[in-house]
């Protein structure tokens, strides 16, 4: 639109100055835009990495706890008269007196 001049009163014509100023805030605004929108495409490439990552690690998790139930059913086991007798044959060379031992006078 144009505007009366105060002085003259007569109607102003746009001038270069103000299309530049115009211009200039649509470039601002085209660059802040484009700007939001490759931070918006880099934050997703980001989520779909940390979704795969997420995954993985709660796999772990899964394959940790089995572990410890494991560990935690060996545990009890180790309590028992039954893991001690064998640990004691296996490492001490105990023998029951229903054993049947082989000597081998050959060494």
């Amino acid at each position: 639109m144009a505007k009366k001049s105060r002085k003259t009163g007569k109607q102003e014509k746009p001038t270069l100055r103000k299309y530049a100023g115009m211009i200039l805030v649509v470039v601002v605004l085209a660059v802040l835009f484009g700007a939001l929108f490759l931070n918006g495409q880099s934050l997703k490439s980001e989520i779909s990495a940390n979704s795969e990552r997420e995954a993985e690690l709660e796999e772990e998790i899964r394959e940790e706890e089995a572990r410890t139930k494991s560990i935690e059913s060996f545990e009890s086991y180790m309590e028992t008269d039954e893991f001690v007798e064998e640990a004691a044959k296996n490492y001490l060379g105990l023998v029951d007196e229903n054993d049947t031992v082989f000597i081998n006078e050959g060494r």
